[in-house]
């Protein structure tokens, strides 16, 4: 009888380490729970693409290629020129197409495609880079005066006062030579002799000086001459060996004030009269923008047309009259022209007095 008991004590044994090596442990474990704060928070924003592209020779920063930003993010995009290219206009995107600022702004509220435009620089001949106001001698040129002193003239300006003009030379003179030299004048040759005064000493070997002078004179007296000569006693006649250069014409009559500037349309500054003409001349035209304060590009667009008080007649902001936008714009992005209420390609001053024949002024 005890033989038997110890031989099912033994058999329940072996029945129970069989159980627990098939199930593992015995016991209630709860299972992992999902991360779900992860998870709502990359609910809580979205990404698109933007995408940069280049013509021509020029780079960009951020550079080329396909880039992924969060929703509402703004991003600082800049055109780099190489040598000898210049930065153009961006292009593709319909809010920045024409735009001429090589450094932007975009909003990133969608997928945004967009192209750097660089052009070839045309270099012009050296001396076609100059402005010359005289037939001999050039501006910025230096030269070797008889005297042996090298004479730059650096600038000429005429200024018209209510009784006279005043004329201002800047110039620099240089000493090259092995000794000191005592320096020249200059001197008006015309109707009269007007030669410059002052205490003028010696320049030592390798010693360099600029000066400023303005002679002034009534407006019914007109030189055509400018000249350098080392007579310190203000030569009568123009000597022979004296720098010349020729003044191609004075204005001996008092010209119409001119209206001061006021804006600047396109680069350019214009006066306020100019500016209106233009912006009535777009309104009739019945073109219209629709922008918004928080845009980058509208607030671009708005400066190169005078600014935004000048384009109130043509400018429609979306942050204002939101049921208007809502009720006349035909896309999502901001800026929006419509030309005759037909949507339109955003387009830039120059392009748009072209398109709708308004002179640009």
């Amino acid at each position: 009888m005890e033989k038997k008991k110890i031989t099912s004590i033994f058999l329940i044994t072996i029945v129970l380490f069989g159980l627990i090596t098939l199930t593992g442990c015995i016991g209630p474990f709860a299972e992992d729970e999902p991360d779900e704060e992860i998870d709502e928070e990359l609910a809580e924003y979205k990404e698109f693409e933007l995408e940069i592209s280049i013509e021509g020779n020029g780079t960009t920063n951020p550079i080329e290629g396909r880039h992924v930003y969060r929703e509402g993010e703004e991003v600082e995009l800049e055109a780099i020129s190489e040598e000898d290219w210049n930065f153009k206009k961006w292009g593709e995107h319909p809010a920045y197409q024409g735009n001429k600022n090589s450094e932007i702004t975009l909003a990133i509220h969608e997928d945004i495609k967009i192209i750097a435009h660089f052009e070839k620089e045309e270099k012009e001949e050296q001396d076609e880079e100059k402005e010359f106001d005289w037939d001999g001698k050039k501006i910025g040129e230096p030269y070797e005066a008889p005297d042996g002193l090298t004479v730059t003239l650096d600038s000429f300006d005429i200024i018209e006062k209510p009784g006279s003009f005043q004329y201002q030379i800047e110039y620099t003179l240089v000493n090259e030579k092995d000794s000191a030299i005592d320096e020249g004048i200059f001197q008006l040759y015309g109707d009269e002799e007007l030669p410059q005064y002052g205490f003028f000493g010696e320049l030592f070997p390798e010693d360099e000086k600029t000066r400023f002078y303005t002679f002034e004179e009534e407006k019914n007296v007109t030189f055509d001459i400018l000249a350098y000569h080392h007579d310190q006693f203000h030569a009568d006649s123009l000597p022979e060996d004296a720098l010349i250069w020729e003044i191609d014409k004075i204005k001996d009559e008092t010209e119409d004030e001119e209206e001061p500037a006021e804006y600047v349309i396109a680069g350019k500054e214009v006066t306020e009269t100019e500016a209106e003409d233009f912006i009535d001349c777009l309104d009739e035209k019945e073109v219209t923008v629709y922008g918004a304060e928080w845009c980058p590009a509208c607030g671009d667009l708005a400066e190169s047309l005078g600014g935004y008080e000048l384009v109130d007649p043509i400018w429609v902001e979306c942050t204002e009259e939101q049921q208007k936008c809502e009720e006349e714009k035909q896309a999502g992005y901001v800026p929006e022209m419509h030309i005759e209420g037909e949507l339109v390609d955003t387009m830039w001053p120059e392009e748009l007095s072209e398109e709708v024949e308004c002179n640009l002024p």
